[in-house]
This record gives C-alpha cells, sequence and structure tokens, in this order.
C-alpha cells in the first residue's frame, strides 16, 4: 500500500495494490479517497481500480513536477514481461484528479517484469530520474533498468554493474549511506542472487561494493524489501531488511568517516501533517562544488517498504547548509539559509498570510438515537487573521444550527446527515461540507403478524422465499423439544405455517 495526497486537498489518500495471481483470488486494486475525519470513499471509476493483473508495487511521485503525484505500479508477472501500470495524475492540467495511463516514452513503452519503481535525484541535477529492479522474467534473470531525467528527456542508461547485474530482483532503495552528498543504492534480491550495494561516485556512474554485513550475511540472497533511517541519530543511515528466516535483519551504520549531515523532521499544517510528497532540497559546497540535493517525502519508495519519513542530506566536507528549500504539499514554500551541519531539525508549515481553511472532526460517525455527537474544530488560519465566527449546519437545511468553536449536537431521528462548517475571520469565509456525515441507525420490532407475539426456544434462523412469492420467509429451529417454525411473509405480517412434517416434527 502507499500513501499520498493525490488530489491535493490536504488528506493523505490510499492505494492498494493487489497481485493477481500471488495472493488469493484475483482482486482489483483498491483506491480510497481520504474524506477527511477518517472517513474514505472507495473510487471505482479509474483504470487504476478495474480489471486484475499481477500488480506489484505502487508508489507515487511527482516525476513531471508539475504540482501532482503521478502513480506507477510493476507489472510484476515474474513468469514474463509485459508492460507496467504508469499513470500521470491530470489534477494540475484540469483539475480533477484522473489518472491517466502513460503509454509513450522509453519508461512506459518497454516490456520487463518490473517491480518496484523509485524516482530520485542520483545525479543532482534537480529532476527526478528513475530506477526499476526486474524480476526473472521467465527466461532467467534480467537486468535492472535506470533512467536519467535530462529536464523530461529520459535516456535509458545501459553501462555499469547496477544496470548490467543478472539477478533475480526485488526491491531498491535510495539513500546517502557514506554522507558523501550523493544517493547510493540497495538492492534486494531473492531465488539465490546475491543482495548488491552501489555506491554513486558523484560523476553518474556507480561502483558495486562487496563484502558488506548486509551482502555476507546468511540469508542475504532471499530477501524481499528493505528500508534506510537513522534509528540511532548518529547522523548516518541504517539498514533495516526484511525477509523470511535468517533473511531479516538490522544493520548499524558505523562509518563515521568524518563527514557532515543534516536531518529534518517535515510538520505540515495546510498540507497534510506527514508533509508526504513534500520537496526538499540542499544547497551546499562539497569539495569545492556547490551541490543542490533533492529529496521527496514518500510513503512507499521500497517493496512493501518506504525509507524514514526524515529527509536526510549527506554533506560530505560542507560545513554550513548555504540554503535549504522545501516545497510542501500545500505549495507553500519554506527557504531558509546559513544552516549549521549535523543537527536534526523540525520544521513546521507556516500558515501564509491570510490562510484560512475549514476543517473539523466528530467523536463519531454512527449510532442510534438519540445520538450525541461532539464536533471539534480543526480549522487552519493564519495567526494574524484568526477566526472570529463558526456556523454549523448539522441536517443539511441552509440553517446555521450552532455558533460555537466545537459543539455539540444531538440526533433523535434516523438518517444520513450532511454536515457543514462555515468559519470567517470578518475579512473572509471558507465552508467545508461533508456530505453524509452522520448515520443514524433504528431498528424497530415488526407490530404485524403472528411473529411479533410468539415466544419460543429459537436457536437459529434462516431467510428463504420458500413460496417463490419474490419476498423472504423466515424458518426457526427449535430447541426443547419445540417444533420448528415457519413465518410465511405477506407483505411484512406474518403468518405461522402449521402443517407438514417440517414445523410438526418436534
Amino acid at each position: 500500500c502507499a500513501w499520498a495526497d493525490y488530489d491535493n486537498d490536504s488528506y493523505v489518500d490510499l492505494m492498494i495494490t493487489h497481485p493477481a495471481g500471488f495472493v488469493g483470488a484475483a482482486l482489483p486494486n483498491h483506491l480510497l479517497h481520504n474524506d477527511g475525519a477518517g472517513r474514505f470513499t472507495k473510487i471505482l471509476n479509474s483504470d487504476v481500480t478495474t480489471g486484475t493483473a499481477p500488480y506489484t508495487v505502487g508508489i507515487w511521485s511527482d516525476y513531471d513536477d508539475d504540482g501532482d503525484n503521478d502513480l506507477f505500479i510493476g507489472a510484476g508477472p515474474v513468469n514474463r514481461t509485459g508492460l507496467d501500470f504508469l499513470y500521470q495524475n491530470q489534477f494540475k492540467e484540469t483539475g480533477s484528479a484522473t489518472l491517466t495511463r502513460i503509454s509513450n516514452g522509453p519508461i512506459a513503452a518497454e516490456l520487463r517484469d518490473g517491480q518496484n519503481f523509485n524516482w530520485i535525484d542520483y545525479d543532482n541535477d534537480g529532476d527526478l530520474d528513475c530506477y526499476v529492479t526486474n524480476y526473472s522474467g521467465g527466461s532467467g534473470a534480467l537486468v535492472n533498468h535506470m533512467y536519467r531525467n535530462d529536464n523530461g528527456v529520459f535516456t535509458k542508461i545501459t553501462t555499469g554493474d547496477i544496470v548490467n547485474d543478472r539477478d533475480t530482483s526485488l526491491g531498491n532503495i535510495w539513500a546517502d549511506f557514506d554522507n558523501d552528498g550523493d544517493l547510493d543504492c540497495f538492492v534486494t534480491n531473492e531465488a539465490g542472487s546475491p543482495n548488491r550495494y552501489y555506491d554513486n561516485n558523484g560523476d553518474g556512474t556507480f561502483s558495486r561494493f562487496t563484502g558488506l554485513a548486509m551482502l555476507t550475511k546468511a540469508g542475504s540472497n532471499n530477501n524481499a524489501g528493505a528500508t534506510a533511517g537513522d534509528y540511532d541519530n548518529d547522523g548516518d543511515l541504517d539498514l533495516f531488511v526484511n525477509g523470511n528466516g535468517q533473511a531479516y535483519a538490522l544493520f548499524r551504520n558505523d562509518s563515521n568517516n568524518g563527514s557532515h549531515w543534516l536531518q529534518i523532521d517535515c510538520r505540515g499544517t495546510l498540507s497534510n501533517r506527514a508533509a508526504i510528497g513534500a520537496k526538499v532540497r540542499a544547497l551546499a559546497t562539497i569539495l569545492g562544488q556547490r551541490v543542490w540535493q533533492r529529496r521527496e517525502i514518500s510513503a512507499q519508495n521500497g517493496f512493501n517498504s518506504h525509507n524514514s519519513l526524515r529527509v536526510h542530506f549527506g554533506l560530505g566536507d560542507a560545513t554550513r547548509i548555504d540554503s535549504l528549500v522545501i516545497v510542501w504539499p500545500s505549495g507553500n514554500t519554506k527557504i531558509m539559509t546559513n544552516i549549521a551541519v549535523d543537527q536534526i531539525l523540525t520544521i513546521t508549515e507556516e500558515i501564509p498570510a491570510g490562510a484560512l481553511r475549514a476543517d473539523f472532526t466528530a467523536s463519531q460517525f454512527e449510532g442510534i438515537p438519540p445520538l450525541t455527537v461532539q464536533f471539534e474544530d480543526f480549522s487552519s488560519f493564519d495567526l494574524n487573521a484568526p477566526i472570529t465566527t463558526w456556523a454549523w449546519d448539522f441536517d443539511n437545511d441552509g440553517q446555521s444550527d450552532a455558533q460555537q468553536q466545537s459543539p455539540e449536537w444531538t440526533y433523535t431521528e434516523p438518517g444520513k446527515y450532511t454536515v457543514a462548517l462555515t468559519v470567517s475571520n470578518g475579512a473572509a469565509t471558507h465552508t467545508i461540507v461533508r456530505d453524509h456525515f452522520i448515520s443514524v441507525l433504528q431498528f424497530s420490532k415488526p407490530a404485524l403478524g403472528e411473529l411479533a407475539t410468539e415466544v419460543s426456544a429459537a436457536q437459529g434462523a434462516s431467510w428463504v422465499d420458500y413460496d417463490g412469492d419474490n419476498d423472504l420467509d423466515l424458518f426457526i429451529t427449535n430447541a426443547q423439544n419445540q417444533n420448528n417454525a415457519l413465518y410465511a411473509n405477506n407483505g411484512g405480517a406474518f403468518t405461522k405455517i402449521l402443517e407438514g412434517p417440517l414445523v410438526t416434527d418436534g
């Protein structure tokens, strides 16, 4: 599964892929739109969620830098090759978060046994390059694929071990493990293929390392995914590798090579709280060269795994960050300068001047009457222009039912209720409407026919249209030497059937 805010409404949505032929019955993918307040709606009218295929890992990334998250799913047939499932998000172009399948270009048109896509800036030129792992393809191991992005033009890289090792690859993760200012690559393999570590040489090429613990440990030729994160807060990235039996292991990074670093915990306000989808760039002078590095906060960038959401930059011999730029998912931009190295920063998204956005949640969403619900205001606003009025419409009648910030409301009648909140700062207003937000349920005991007054020792019951009149009749099995009972449904009133062995054989 992969989380991202694909329609830019500040709530992270969820994509769940289903590998047909590998896990249970063949099912389509699931795309769940986050409606806010913990409510999700299943999206059914998308190419992403129709049909079945051996889909592998789905990842979101704004590969074309147009301000919305695109989707990439490996074809993953294992016993053959096929076209991967790559989708461009049309939100910025049309205002609707429609995912349109990409069919042209070298990445989309190439047949492969695709497993795990990754979008990274491995050459530090400011745009996102592509790496995708291949499995067997049914005809022996395949090489993995890398595409360099040169201002929107993708060139397939064909030289170097990183694109010529023939393994049975599943995952790939990218991180600056040696803190030298560029992204290295760790590839997980199974079926007897050894894991691979490729060190970035800083000139667009990679060196394959051997002898590292995560390459030689027992079981290291039977791994699925991996995740990088600095669990001991010492400035370098540690590695956890998953797999069966001896395959999984935690590896602490003890490089201690004197290189500097910076880590950042990003906290969204107008954007989603985890800042998933944020783009972070850092400028520093490394070995005498001014280098811009780029990271994208992702909740799926490995094989069924993702790296720590904490942004990490290796800085080599740089002693200061000249400039740090964060482009939040909301579109807000934060620029900081002259930042000290070797520290962990927490940066919270600033709410811009005049910003106002209504938002709320509720203590419960469903129940029986009388249902008392505590509503809670979660609106965002410029601290210099605070909210002064709240208007709540709890039953979608266009009338204001409460004016407190976080009121309580009791529903006495069954039904589905749409709730709206309008907030104002005196100069501007904003309204959020949540359709069918509260469900009030009610079951009543039928008062018609013999069934309403019957007393029995019922142990089991079944509905069946035994008389073929297109309504459901009820058969009850009784204990304590009582006869079983059959009730014929006559328009909602039930008549007890008294004759026949079905109801007379005690």
